[in-house]
């Protein structure tokens, strides 16, 4: 936005008008007005070659017409050189020439608001003349500039004709209303300012130490302030998206933990009927980079959609903003959404090695009763140790004995009757594993510890 403020107009440029001044000095009072000359254009070209281009500027607020069409702007009267320093960016004709300075030619160039509203029905008024004060001007060039920074006024709402037509039509001779000038490379506006200022007021004999009689504009720092500004403001911006995409990481992860925890049991059968710990490690970061990426997707859906209203609304106020200032770009997007499937998949890491620290324990079976009226075949147990089941899994696969299960169903050493695995909430594919792993463990006769034989 602030490119476009600043579009067309030279940022290495500085600018200056008369005051009134405030001293009195070499025999003049103080309170007195001055204005620049033509003559000192050249002195200050010689005298400071570390400028580039030093060209003059008047202007004055007035009104255009076109036959019924009426509209009120600048006119600001230039030389060629003041292209430097403000671009008009031609979309038809040409600019001021050195020609046009010298016979005073009544010829301008509009900018694109004036040329709107004088033709509305013409594209291309090139040749066409606009009424200014009682006199007629010939069109020979349109400014399509749409910046909002320029001397005298934005350049959209200016006329641009030869200094020294304006000069006879004002009536000034050769006085004009404001210097500006562009340094040259390898040179600062603030390293000559001091410099420039000194000359201008020993050409007009003003008090070196008065500076109120010079009203100075360095556009150079100017634009550095407000470029650090923006700068600061884009920093801040950064630190708080990121400060919200940690928080919400942080909130995923407590969710994940909470998910963990009330399906510990589900975790804890699925370890028991033989699941590598990393498939569960993998079910857990999944989720979570899932949950993270869809909410985070969501969230840009919205912010582009508020986004897309703004730069409708306000780009219509403002024509110098580009269509779409206001919008991501789809690769900043694409990036979002990888940076929130990396927080996502970091915010599972916690759950997941809670997830994993789930284990045996070594204590005796208990009962847990149901109503007194539920059937006998309903009631079971919980056996988490020197389980039947426990022990015919160990004894027929000894390398996944430490990864039994603390909440396993099964016929109990000390505790009767027979059970399933069925009262458990399991999904139908864990079910059908802990059928298939009861059908193939031994039966309990075998399993029980065979009293020796008395002689």
């Amino acid at each position: 936005m602030m490119q476009s403020n600043f579009e067309g107009f030279a940022q290495n440029a500085y600018c200056a008008a008369p005051e009134k001044t405030t001293k009195p000095y070499d025999g003049l009072s103080s309170d007195r007005m001055w204005s620049f000359e033509t003559g000192d254009l050249d002195v200050l070209r010689r005298h400071i070659p570390e400028a580039a281009v030093v060209t003059p500027v008047i202007f004055n607020w007035t009104d255009f017409k076109h036959r019924d069409s009426k509209t009120q702007g600048t006119v600001k009267g230039v030389s060629p050189d003041y292209v430097a320093v403000e671009n008009p960016k031609l979309s038809h004709g040409r600019y001021i020439q050195q020609a046009d300075l010298r016979d005073c030619r009544k010829m301008c160039v509009l900018g694109e608001k004036i040329a709107s509203q004088l033709f509305p029905n013409e594209s291309n008024p090139v040749g066409k003349y606009i009424e200014m004060q009682g006199i007629y001007f010939q069109v020979v060039g349109i400014s399509s500039l749409t910046s909002n920074v320029g001397v005298g006024g934005p350049a959209s709402r200016s006329v641009y004709m030869p200094y020294t037509t304006l000069q006879r039509l004002l009536g000034c001779g050769d006085h004009f209303d404001m210097l500006a000038l562009t340094t040259r490379p390898g040179h600062t506006v603030s390293s000559i300012q001091r410099k420039i200022e000194l000359e201008v007021k020993k050409l007009h004999r003003i008090d070196p130490s008065d500076q109120q009689a010079l009203m100075s504009i360095n556009v150079e720092s100017m634009f550095q302030m407000i470029q650090s500004l923006f700068d600061g403001i884009n920093i801040l911006v950064w630190m708080i998206g990121i400060g919200t995409l940690l928080s919400g990481s942080i909130g995923v992860s407590n969710i994940m933990m909470v998910v963990v925890k009330e399906r510990t049991t589900e975790i804890g059968v699925r370890r028991a009927l033989g699941a590598h710990p990393s498939h569960i490690l993998v079910q857990i970061l999944t989720e979570s980079a899932v949950l993270t990426l869809l909410a985070g997707l969501t969230g840009i859906v919205f912010a582009v959609l508020i986004l897309a209203a703004a730069d409708s609304g306000i780009g219509s106020n403002f024509p110098s903003l580009a269509p779409g200032s206001f919008l991501i770009s789809f690769s900043m997007a694409i990036g979002s959404a990888l940076a929130l499937s990396a927080l996502g998949t970091v915010a599972g890491v916690a759950p997941a090695l809670r997830a994993l620290a789930i284990k045996t324990g070594r204590c005796h079976a208990r009962r847990i009763k149901l109503p007194h009226r539920a059937p006998r075949s309903h009631r079971f147990t919980l056996a988490r140790t020197r389980c039947v089941l426990e022990q015919g899994f160990a004894r027929r696969e000894p390398r996944f004995a430490s990864r039994m299960s603390p909440l396993l169903v099964g016929n109990c050493t000390r505790c009767a009757p027979p059970h399933t695995l069925s009262h458990f909430k399991l999904s139908p594919l864990l079910r059908q594993r802990a059928r298939l792993f009861k059908s193939n463990l031994p039966s309990n006769a075998r399993l029980r510890e065979r009293k020796p034989q008395s002689q």
